[in-house]
């Protein structure tokens, strides 16, 4: 068994409007607090092993990083709050026949143990239906509080990220930089997927470019659907506000329908393995696993910790 314990203490920085727009603009270490308990100070608790077959995680689910918050807000109203939880995955995952929906559950856990969890609130609380808010459009993300880095707090505190936060991703690039080599070693680990496949940032090595120092920005194989959505669904056009308004299209992009593609070698996985990505654009963060997933990632419908609708569109008009 291998162990690992990580505590990492963040500074209280903010406590009101005033602090919250210097968090706005914040640069260097940055700071993570409850904006409604002064003087208190959150800290980053995480511990990971592995034990048998499985890569275990101890989460106290407070980020690590700047850019976090306010919180609580006009559009979220929870405090961030230390929330425990353990969490385990596959060391040696096995490919299913078919991939598998995340539906509401969380798709993976970034390297400082906040969750990776792109999922979004059901129209009109409807599973059947299938409309799923899209967290990241710009028509939703304000109302229901998505900070700088891409996360919001949900009931009980609990920090989740729903797409890349690039401050974060900045910063273990940082850490990385001064062991780092061309070729594969430019490959950035950001976390593990509950199947237990690795999940990278955005850049691979630019092999074209005639140089394995130089990278690329991988594109997912998503797109917008054209024209208006069918009877019985929320009225108006294809525009983003909801994930059924995309649609995948093989070879569009890099990536597959999972958002991943296999890669011959990557500095932990010298051998080649297969792995998910985090992208600019949808689906940000994946929303299908290709290998059965861990249940401590399951979020059942309608449970505590699941995205609340927006209340502006949670009776969206029907087409």
């Amino acid at each position: 068994m291998s162990k690992e314990v990580q505590s990492t203490r963040r500074t209280l920085l903010f406590a009101g409007p005033a602090a919250a727009a210097a968090l706005a603009g914040c640069g260097g270490s940055g700071a993570v607090a409850d904006a409604n308990a002064a003087g208190t100070t959150l800290v980053n608790r995480v511990t990971w092993f592995t034990s048998g077959d499985k890569r275990i995680v101890q989460t106290n689910q407070v980020p690590d990083h700047d850019n976090v918050g306010p919180f609580p807000d006009f559009a979220d109203p929870h405090e961030l709050r230390e929330v425990p939880k353990e969490l385990r995955m596959p060391v040696a995952p096995v490919t299913l026949a078919q991939s598998q929906a995340i539906d509401q559950s969380r798709f993976g856990v970034a390297r400082n143990r906040i969750l990776l969890d792109p999922a979004g609130p059901l129209w009109k609380n409807e599973y059947k239906a299938g409309w799923q808010f899209e967290v990241m459009s710009e028509r939703i993300r304000h109302y229901i509080g998505i900070d700088a880095s891409n996360g919001h707090t949900q009931t009980g505190g609990a920090y989740h990220h729903h797409g890349s936060s690039e401050r974060y991703m900045k910063k273990l690039a940082r850490e990385r930089v001064k062991d780092r080599l061309p070729g594969v070693d430019s490959l950035l680990l950001i976390g593990w997927a509950a199947d237990g496949y690795p999940i990278h940032w955005l850049f691979v090595p630019d092999t074209a470019a005639g140089s394995p120092a130089l990278e690329r920005e991988l594109k997912s194989s998503y797109r917008l659907k054209a024209g208006l959505r069918p009877a019985g669904a929320p009225r108006g056009a294809h525009d983003g506000t909801f994930v059924r308004d995309y649609e995948y299209v093989a070879g569009l992009g890099d990536l597959d329908k999972c958002n991943g593609m296999q890669l011959e070698a990557t500095p932990e996985f010298r051998n080649g393995t297969y792995a998910y990505f985090v992208t600019r654009d949808f689906p940000h963060i994946p929303r299908k696993w290709r290998v059965q997933p861990d249940q401590t990632f399951f979020v059942a419908l309608g449970s505590v910790g699941a995205d609340d609708a927006p209340p502006q569109y949670a009776d969206w008009p029907t087409a």
